[in-house]
């Protein structure tokens, strides 16, 4: 009996529509951070891809929430 590993690597970038709903914000809110400067777009063919690496320094990036 043979036993297949499934190996996994961590997501180098979401789709637009990914990066939104993870971030929960609308997609003229992302394009709005991209135009800005705050959040980096690449291409790949016809593809938009916003790499986890520019969400996680954008998230950084926000203040903190005062509390109530």
């Amino acid at each position: 009996m043979s036993s297949t590993r499934e190996v996994t690597f961590p997501r180098a970038a979401l789709r637009v529509r990914e990066a939104c709903v993870s971030l929960s914000i609308s997609r003229s809110k992302l394009y709005e951070e991209v135009a800005a400067g705050r959040l980096k777009a690449l291409k790949a063919g016809s593809r938009t891809l916003i790499p986890t690496t520019s969400i996680d320094d954008w998230l950084n990036s926000l203040p903190n929430a005062k509390a109530a």
